[in-house]
């Protein structure tokens, strides 16, 4: 039988007076101005405590992103002050009815185990990625799916819980099965009872930068039309990130060099020190709001390289006026950021290096260890032989699975840490 995991040192829930939980949505809206800017019209926004438990449920789609990392990646990096627990409970071949969970047992037993999941987990917000599965049954299944939609949002509610109801990116597989015509049948009826049950729809089927309307979903995102690419996941975070509000500072600094020294003209979304130590007169060091979002993954398509490096919409241009003509170099770390002519600093330069962003990368990398080690709490390999009906040969080592989560959350704790921007020292060089 499958153990979920049963956190530890969880955030308290309950206990709360009506003015703690006003004056914590109140600071978090304050917060959320200043991170993320203004909204466009239509956009909801969430309001997070600042200790935060997320799950996320779906089939597939969700399971595989515990690989990648970058959803959780783009949560935290434009939230650094809050403490994330983030809990993938994604299981492949899963739909809204619990399916494939069941294991030995009936198909409601695998629905109970995805309500228990969720339970022992105890989520502020819960992210519910279901849909691609379930539409390749077609339109004859869709009252059955509708249902189960209702019923599945109506159990995961909870006081002090927000849910999210992500639409699926469409598909265009080998077979042509499920036709769009299907999808879309599909999506709009999640759509719908997301809003009947007051939860927040994220459309990544309707999204641009996933896929344009009749046309098959390009190479660099997804691999036969369905599993999506680590490049297709980058971008999937971009648009949860976007369409819940949560917006990236644009970073832009401007110097100006006057008499052989730095000066800061203008500074968004970092503080600036030029620092008074006359040897050290073309240095300048960022303290930034947050770390800016994982670079795009690499990948030697075509489609790929066309596209973007940074995350859409998220600015990081340093302009440097004044400096004496020939070429610069930016170093920061003992490491080489970026190298242009004077004009071309004087106009602004986009950077895309640098070690605000090696850290982000590092965190990113922290979040695959942590969820690995989940992974081997809540789904441990040879479950039948743990905690089924074999465990007579080996259950005595089941008592192991509950020390993953100490190390689990050790890991947090450093990712807590690591979120965190520092400031950085940066050196103009002027090179021969």
């Amino acid at each position: 039988m499958l153990q979920p995991v049963a956190p530890t040192r969880a955030p308290a829930c309950s206990g709360w007076n009506p003015k703690a939980v006003c004056l914590l949505a109140a600071a978090g809206l304050v917060l959320f101005g200043t991170l993320c800017g203004p909204l466009a019209a239509g956009e909801s926004r969430l309001v997070l405590p600042q200790e935060c438990r997320v799950a996320i449920v779906g089939s597939g789609l969700v399971e595989q992103a515990a690989g990648v990392g970058y959803w959780e990646t783009a949560l935290r990096v434009l939230h650094p002050r809050h403490k994330f627990r983030v809990r993938n409970l994604g299981w492949t071949g899963d739909t809204v009815f619990g399916e494939a969970r069941a294991e030995f047992g009936t198909p409601e037993d695998g629905y109970r185990r995805l309500l228990e999941q969720v339970k022992l987990v105890r989520p502020h917000l819960v992210l519910v990625v279901y849909g691609q599965n379930e539409s390749f049954a077609g339109p004859d299944d869709l009252l059955r799916f509708r249902r189960g939609v209702q019923r599945l949002l109506r159990d995961l509610r909870a006081p002090r819980r927000q849910l999210v109801v992500v639409l699926p990116p469409r598909m265009v597989t080998p077979t042509g099965l499920p036709p769009l015509q299907w999808q879309q049948q599909y999506a709009e009826t999640l759509r719908q009872q997301a809003r009947a049950a007051g939860a927040l729809v994220v459309d990544w089927f309707h999204a641009a930068r996933l896929s344009s309307p009749g046309k098959r979903i390009p190479q660099a995102y997804a691999s036969n039309g369905l599993q999506l690419t680590p490049f297709g996941y980058w971008l999937t975070a971009a648009e949860l990130a976007r369409q819940l509000g949560f917006r990236p500072v644009a970073w832009e600094v401007t110097l100006v060099v006057k008499e052989g020294r730095l000066q800061v003209e203008q500074a968004r979304g970092t503080q600036v020190v030029v620092p008074r130590d006359g040897q050290e007169r073309m240095a300048f060091s960022c303290h930034d709001a947050h770390l800016p979002p994982p670079l795009s993954p690499g990948g030697a398509s075509r489609e790929r390289a066309s596209l973007l490096q940074t995350w859409p919409g998220y600015k990081r241009v340093l302009r440097i006026k004044g400096l004496p003509s020939g070429r610069w170099a930016l170093q920061a770390a003992g490491q080489q950021v970026a190298v242009a002519a004077a004009e071309q600093w004087a106009d602004g330069v986009s950077l895309a290096a640098g070690p605000e962003f090696a850290q982000t990368e590092r965190l990113r990398q922290l979040i695959l260890q942590k969820n690995q080690w989940f992974l081997h709490r809540w789904r441990p390999q040879n479950t039948t032989y743990l905690f089924g009906f074999r465990k007579h040969e080996q259950g005595q080592n089941a008592v192991e699975v509950p020390q993953f989560e100490r190390l689990v959350e050790e890991l947090d704790q450093r990712l807590d840490r690591l979120q965190q921007p520092r400031r950085q020292s940066y050196q103009l060089v002027r090179l021969p």
